[in-house]
């Protein structure tokens, strides 16, 4: 009979293949319309996609596994991870430098500028307004020119990406984590997206540092006993960050959907569990208390932390349902249909590590998302939430790519709660490191086998058998002899 625990995860995977299959279908068809070829031939294109995807994952599957050794050096890998993570920063910056950069009929840029009569911008957007007041800054430093807004941007641009990568890292994994900032740097979509002037980098800034402390929650509690009060900055810290991702746009509010999904999938044993009722209400006091304490912090300016809030809500208030995104939305570039490809690899690569976790917490993450920008409660002036949407598709891409490099090894069976989509044999990952692991499901098998008493053959010869020695001088004796001395 099938666990609770695998029913979970099963029901997961069938929701996260129909939105892949939903989300390939569509950019199929949305190709073919741009092609001229119309929808049935992309129907018919995306169906022989997802067909082929098996078979080919499976191929590369097998060639991952005979490719890396069983026991890699993780120091060679730390070092190319490293070289490619400096060499992705570099490209970025590079590639929007020698860039075009249309700004100066901006809006934005307008208001940024250092004029005669002062700078007072007028928004209620947090993230906007912190934004323009980066921008004016900037602008005092160098000038009313393009070059502080390039300057502003690659600035942000790099420390996004850092936080990014830490972030998804932290959760998902090194895989994950390159595979994230490749799209974020390189995708012609994501270029367009950084070069405009919205507070998109200064929320994916704090939206990686909170997506990096909400990783650490689910890191063993050893030291709980020891020192709890560590432990509890920790919770504050990402509550706090949370809070304040919500103050810079309603987009923060999917760190409480993944903050909920790290706290419930973390199943320990009684030593090492941190506590989860704990963490989550220590996290959501602490939201609160950062978003209410941002406007407090903002009122001090002029008005009431009441008018404050309200400004703000006021532009998160739910239209008319629409569907933003159609087959025949506009261009496809390059950089989507790849990005579907890899999402639906991940449908074949759920049986090759079963998971689930990664991938639906990302899915769960972008289904919120994308239900909010049907109900128009994302602000389109300010922040649309397409960016951060995209770089839900491509966390979820990086874990399919992550399930090729899972190698299954005989484990034997250890008496242990189950965890949410947690295979029955050990599974050892390439590319990533225990201190690294995100998925506690991984390890947990390995690191409790470490900590029982192990029982070592002892290197040392045995002692020898006392054999009884026998005196025979092979002299023979006569019967009547009875040994007496002359």
């Amino acid at each position: 009979m099938m666990k609770i625990n695998n029913i979970a995860a099963v029901l997961i995977w069938v929701f996260y293949g129909l939105v892949t299959g939903c989300f390939v279908f569509l950019v199929a068809m949305s190709a073919g319309t741009n092609l001229g070829f119309g929808f049935l031939p992309g129907f018919a294109a995306g169906m022989a996609v997802l067909l082929l995807l098996g078979p080919i994952a499976l191929l590369l599957h097998k060639t991952v596994r005979n490719f890396f050794p069983a026991a890699a050096d993780g120091r060679r890998f730390a070092a190319a991870e490293i070289l490619l993570l400096i060499a992705c920063l570099a490209g970025m910056t590079v590639l929007r430098m020698m860039s075009v950069w249309n700004v100066e009929a901006d809006p934005v840029f307008e208001m940024a500028k250092v004029t005669a009569g002062g700078f007072s911008p007028a928004v209620a957007h947090g993230g906007a307004e912190i934004y323009l007041y980066l921008l004016h800054g900037t602008m005092l430093l160098m000038g009313n020119k393009v070059s502080a807004v390039i300057c502003l941007q690659s600035l942000l641009l790099i420390l996004a990406a850092l936080a990014l990568y830490f972030g998804v890292r932290r959760l998902s994994g090194p895989v994950s984590a390159l595979i994230s900032i490749l799209f974020l740097g390189f995708a012609p979509y994501m270029l367009e997206e950084t070069k405009k002037l919205t507070p998109f980098l200064l929320f994916l800034i704090f939206y990686g540092a909170a997506l990096y402390l909400i990783g650490s929650i689910s890191d063993r509690e050893r030291t709980w006993r020891e020192n709890r009060l560590y432990t509890l900055l920790r919770y504050l810290a990402a509550g706090l960050l949370t809070g304040f991702c919500f103050y810079l746009d309603v987009a923060g509010i999917t760190l409480f959907l993944i903050l909920t999904v790290v706290i419930c999938s973390d199943v320990r044993d009684s030593e090492y569990r941190p506590n989860g009722i704990l963490a989550f209400l220590c996290c959501l006091a602490a939201a609160v208390c950062g978003y209410m304490g941002t406007h407090g912090i903002r009122s001090l300016g002029g008005g009431s932390l009441t008018a404050s809030i309200n400004g703000q809500l006021e532009l998160y208030l739910p239209g008319n349902f629409q569907i933003p995104v159609t087959a025949a939305s506009g261009a496809v570039f390059w950089d989507v249909p790849v990005l579907a490809v890899l999402m639906a690899i991940g449908v074949y690569g759920f049986w090759f590590s079963r998971r689930i976790r990664d991938k639906g917490m990302w899915l769960f993450a972008a289904v919120l998302l994308m239900g909010m920008q049907c109900f128009g409660i994302c602000n389109t002036t300010y922040f649309d939430g397409y960016g951060l949407l995209y770089l839900f598709c491509a966390a979820m891409a990086g874990c399919s790519v992550s399930d090729l490099f899972v190698i299954k090894q005989e484990a034997a069976k250890i008496n242990e709660p189950d965890v949410l989509g947690a295979p029955d044999e050990m599974e050892m990952i390439m590319l990533d490191t225990p201190e690294s692991n995100p998925n506690p499901s991984v390890t947990d098998y390995a690191s409790d086998t470490a900590n029982a008493i192990q029982f070592i053959e002892n290197p040392l010869p045995l002692p020898k058998k006392k054999v009884h020695r026998v005196l025979d001088y092979d002299y023979e004796v006569a019967d009547d002899d009875d040994f007496d001395i002359q």
